[in-house]
Formats: structure tokens, sequence, C-alpha cells
């Protein structure tokens, strides 16, 4: 690679890099908050805060790479297009390809990159992650308790508390245990505050009275004031049974398995089209890289700049993401129709494509022609 093409690709890279990087944070930041709930109220450990926020990166990255490349590509383009680095590369006797070359070399690095994130790590994060939120749902969510309002938990149990103090207290405590009609207990307290122990959770109350109806038919009621209690919420767990792997959580040499159980043998177009689109979505980098270039070095020389192409070049990477979306639709239908699936991909690169080396044989002062 000359010095002029690995000047063009050191921009190439550290944008891709910076650009993918503040995507998938703002993608993160509008989805972690629900997470950060069940941390900050549920109780939750900060660690599973953390594993959760972790795994969800790879599908933020999966979703961000093909528009990375776009953004990327039409931004260093378009600053060489107005620092008149295009034009001298141009008149030294480059090509359209040679100087499209750097980005091109740019899309396959992440279209191999999100090859090996959809066949492999993102369905396995995607599994894992929600292995945590049923351990969260179980555990935690259960106890998201909101302050001046009755909060059912579960199906026998309501708590109700005034407001939660600065270090996530509840203050003015009224619990309704009615886990064994027979015996319904109310509880009063002044504090309390929700614990993780080895036995489940608790909640450990201070300074208030225990009411328990032990006769209905006389109306007995005993009452026990205490200094400390413990309330068991144990019971109110739910239980972790098997759950169906769904296609987005499977490999792809899972996909490709032949489906042996009631519910696979259901989906098992559903498997076969997520394949196809595994295999095919990674390309969406190289075609919104090659709709970037065509709109851009193809162009004759403009003073006012390259605002219309730059706008044709989004308008064109939304039409292949709008036709890769439609023909997984038909794919689902028909599973004859799962050609149309590569077809709306590999169509517009080859025709973009095209449009670049039709502008080699030009000896304009726009486009030198090929070497």
């Amino acid at each position: 690679m000359t010095l002029i093409k690995r000047y063009m690709f050191r921009h190439l890279l550290l944008a891709t890099v910076f650009t993918a990087v503040a995507i998938c944070i703002a993608l993160w930041l509008t989805q972690s908050l629900r997470f950060l709930e069940i941390t900050l109220n549920g109780g939750a450990p900060v660690r599973m805060f953390l594993e959760m926020v972790a795994l969800t990166l790879p599908n933020f990255a999966s979703a961000a790479l093909p528009m990375t490349m776009l953004i990327v590509v039409l931004f260093v383009y378009n600053r060489l297009f107005s620092d008149s680095e295009l034009a001298m590369m141009r008149a030294f006797g480059l090509s359209p390809w040679e100087i499209a070359s750097p980005a091109l070399a740019m899309a396959f690095i992440a279209t191999a990159l999100l090859l090996v994130m959809n066949l492999w790590l993102t369905p396995i994060s995607n599994r894992e992650l929600k292995r945590l939120k049923d351990t969260a749902n179980s555990q935690y969510t259960s106890l998201l308790l909101r302050e001046g309002v009755f909060n059912p938990v579960g199906n026998n149990l309501t708590i109700y508390f005034r407001e939660r103090g600065k270090e996530g207290d509840f203050r003015g405590l009224l619990i309704h245990d009615i886990r064994d009609p027979a015996r319904p207990i109310t509880t009063l307290a002044r504090t309390g505050r929700l614990a993780d122990t080895p036995e489940g959770p608790r909640l450990m109350v201070e300074n208030g009275s225990r009411q328990e109806l032990t006769d209905a038919k006389a109306g007995a009621v005993t009452r026990l004031d205490f200094e400390s209690y413990t309330v068991d919420m144990g019971l109110l767990q739910k239980a972790i049974g098997p759950r169906w792997v769904e296609p987005s959580d499977r490999t792809f040499l899972e996909l490709l398995k032949t489906p042996t159980t009631n519910p696979d043998l259901k989906y098992a177009r559903a498997f076969r089209v997520e394949a196809h689109n595994r295999l095919a979505s990674p390309f969406l980098c190289l075609a919104f890289t090659l709709a970037a270039l065509s709109a851009l070095l193809t162009a004759p020389h403009a003073r006012r700049g390259m605002g219309r192409r730059i706008v044709l070049a989004g308008v064109l990477a939304i039409a292949i993401q709008a036709g890769f979306m439609v023909a997984g639709s038909i794919a689902r239908a028909s599973i004859y129709a799962s050609p149309l699936v590569y077809l709306s991909v590999f169509t517009p690169a080859a025709l973009f494509a095209w449009f670049i080396n039709r502008s080699c044989g030009r000896k304009t002062g726009e486009a030198a022609p090929c070497a």
C-alpha cells in the first residue's frame, strides 16, 4: 500500500473506531436504564448490572457497524475533497479504484468482524443476557417497590412505605402477609431495608409491631412489639425453568442442525431465514461503503461541495437497508425466497461498483483512467 493509501487508511481506521464507539455508547445509554433500575431499586448486585451492560455491546456493535462505515467514508472522503487532496490524487494519476481501495479495505475488515460476531459472539451474548434477565426477574424485579403506594409483591403479600431514605432504606412501613390464609399477619415498622442473604431476599424492619390473627372465629389477635424483625421474602422468588432457545440466541452451526423437537420443527423456517440473514447482513458494510464511494468519486468537480452527493448516499443506504428488511420478511413467508436476502445486498453493491468502474474510463479533470 502506497504512502497516500496508508495515510487514507489511518484516517478511516481512527474515524471508524471513534464513530462505532460513539454510536454504541448512544445505543447503550438508551438500553441501560432498565438494567440500572434493577440495581438501584431492586437490590441486584452491581456485578450483575456490569455483566448485562457488557453482554449488550456485541448486539449494538452489529447494528452500528454498517452505518458507521457509511458515515466514516462520507466524512473522510468529503474532507479530502474540501482540502483539495482528492483533486491532487487524481492529478497524480490515481484511478477511482485506487482512491477507493483504503475504504474498501476497511469495509472488508468490518465485514469479517461482523461475520464473526453474527455467527458466534452475538448469539452467545444474547443467550447469556436473557439468562441474567431471568435471574434478575426471579430474585430482584419483584422487589422494585414504589413509595406512597401499595405494592403487591406476588399474590399474597402487600408492602407500603411512606418514603425512601437517602441510603435506599424504607420509612413508614406497612406489610400485609396472607401467604398463610388462616393466619394473616400485618407488620408496622418505622424503617426497613432489603438484604440479600444466602437463604434468599429478606426485608429487615426496625421499631414496630407485628399483629397476627390466630383465631378467625374468635377474632383473637396476638401482638408483638419489636426493635428488629426479619420478613422472609424467599417465597417470592420465581423458579427458573428451562427456556426454549430462540433463533436469535443460537449460533450459526446450531441453526443448521436438523430440528428434532416440536418447538424446533415448528420454527424450522425461521432458523433457515436467520442463518441467511447472519451470512448476508455483514456485507451491508461493503454495500454502504460502495454507495458512499460511488456517490462521491463519480461526481464532477463542484465548488459548492458535495452536500447533494452526501444526501444521495444516505438515501441509497436507507433504500438498501429497507430492501434487506423486506427481503427477510418475504423469506420468512416462503423458503424459496431466501436468495432475495443476498440479492438485496449484493445487487446494489455490484451496481455501485459498476458506476465506479465506468468513471475510470473518463479522461476529464475529475477522474483518472484505471491503471
